[in-house]
């Protein structure tokens, strides 16, 4: 067994942030749209089209509140310490504010109330079935239920193998 990398709370968030920005950048989202969607060659990610501003918006609004999600729910089954968990997605989440999102607010608190209300419906469609959250991201995003099962597909496969190479990643540290 190969020995881990140690850091501190602050420094894993970091880690931690580093995945979520990879994931909702426009570089990265290109990068998604281009693995998951073959038949429009990139220019469409969970059926909506990246190169119309208001429909890429939505889609980053989405992944934002999908991708920290899922850094919480891999969390939960990494970590044995709940405060230390807790510590280090308190450092993440404020961390991530701070850095995108305090010049069109200054309200955390707010912000991470709305985060939970999304977090608490992603939590509940997924204790369902992986493809039940899909389903649930698809209606966030179309605002009515898919009629074909492209756009879940990517979805359901977007969530599932993101959260296994988070925590194949997240594995290689542990917290001091």
């Amino acid at each position: 067994m190969s020995k881990k990398i140690e850091l501190s709370k602050e420094e894993f968030a970091e880690v931690l942030l580093e995945w979520v920005v990879m994931h909702v950048s426009t570089k990265g989202i290109k990068h998604d749209a281009k693995v998951l969607d073959m038949m429009h060659k990139g220019k469409e990610m969970f059926g909506l089209n990246l190169s119309k501003r208001e429909e890429f918006m939505e889609l980053f609004a989405e992944l934002v509140a999908l991708n920290l999600w899922i850094v919480v729910a891999v969390s939960d089954s990494k970590f044995k310490d709940m405060q230390q968990r807790n510590d280090c997605l308190h450092i993440l989440h404020r961390r991530f504010f701070d850095q995108f999102l305090r010049e069109t607010t200054d309200d955390f608190e707010g912000w991470l109330s709305c985060l939970a209300v999304r977090y608490g419906e992603y939590r509940e469609a997924m204790d369902k079935d992986l493809r039940v959250l899909a389903d649930f991201i698809h209606r966030n995003l179309h605002d009515e239920r898919y009629s074909g099962a492209i756009g879940s597909s990517q979805i359901a496969l977007y969530v599932g193998e993101n959260g296994k190479a988070l925590g194949k990643a997240l594995d290689q540290y542990e917290i001091k």
